[in-house]
């Protein structure tokens, strides 16, 4: 990271008066990929062990912080930035550097203040991402299909350049008219298709693909009226065909390197 602005917990670091600044020479540290730890099993008297994959360990960085006024880093202005950027949940950081790149982190060490005496100075915070990765902007594509009497192309763009990252988004729908039915298929991905039958005239659906929950608008139990196959997107742009009339939403977030 090599410019000074930010932002964290969707706040601003211009609003706390603060900059990332380097305090000595040499090459910045950039989170880039993580390291992952390989899993194998070793039985008796196998030379070779069995490799069982891998885990990806999340990223971790470090960043250093002073005010931009000099005089200032007394009791009040620590307290404000402490409030700030030591929270005990994952938030959103954006540097200026890859403003369409959002790391969710956490501050994590013991931090000691370098002042000289008179309210400057800085400090240094570790933080720790919650993923092995970074992440697009959150996107919400809204397809208004309410007069569709056979099936509509749609196209949407997985993003990720993380391994093969099959992607599986948030899709709400909302049955149009009289429809009672609805499917999504996928051609990019050998024709999968996500179906749903007997539902109720207007009906809105939520299903999280990620999360393999399906909430309806009805508080009835719709898993029984789908076909049992979550939706996904592979990476690249894919090109999908859905039956129904509907007004049906992805919400999609990638990951990237």
């Amino acid at each position: 990271m090599i410019n000074t602005s930010f932002k964290f917990d969707d706040r601003e670091s211009s609003e706390f008066g603060v900059s990332i600044v380097r305090v000595s020479s040499g090459l910045i540290n950039t989170p880039y990929t993580s390291s992952k730890k390989i899993l194998e099993s070793h039985p008796n008297k196998v030379i070779t062990p069995y490799f069982l994959g891998v885990v990806h360990q999340p990223l971790s960085f470090s960043v250093t912080f002073s005010c931009d006024e000099q005089g200032v880093m007394y009791t009040t202005k620590l307290g404000e930035l402490a409030n700030w950027l030591f929270q005990d949940e994952y938030k959103p950081f954006i540097s200026e550097d890859y403003p369409d790149k959002i790391y969710y982190c956490m501050a994590i060490n013991k931090i000691d203040f370098m002042t000289n005496g008179v309210g400057d100075g800085y400090f240094t915070v570790n933080f720790r991402c919650r993923d092995a990765f970074g992440w697009t902007h959150p996107k919400i594509n809204t397809f208004d299909l309410s007069d569709n009497t056979g099936t509509e192309s749609i196209e949407i763009e997985n993003l990720s350049n993380v391994g093969a990252s099959n992607h599986y988004p948030i899709i709400e729908f909302v049955l149009q008219d009289t429809e009672t039915d609805f499917s999504i298929k996928n051609n990019s991905d050998n024709g999968r298709t996500m179906t749903f039958t007997g539902l109720d005239v207007t009906e809105s659906l939520y299903v999280d693909n990620q999360r393999k929950q399906i909430i309806s608008n009805t508080g009835n139990y719709r898993y029984g009226e789908w076909n049992k196959i979550w939706f996904r997107l592979v990476k690249g742009v894919n090109y999908i065909d859905i039956t129904g009339k509907c007004i049906v939403t992805f919400r999609t977030q990638y990951p990237i390197i």
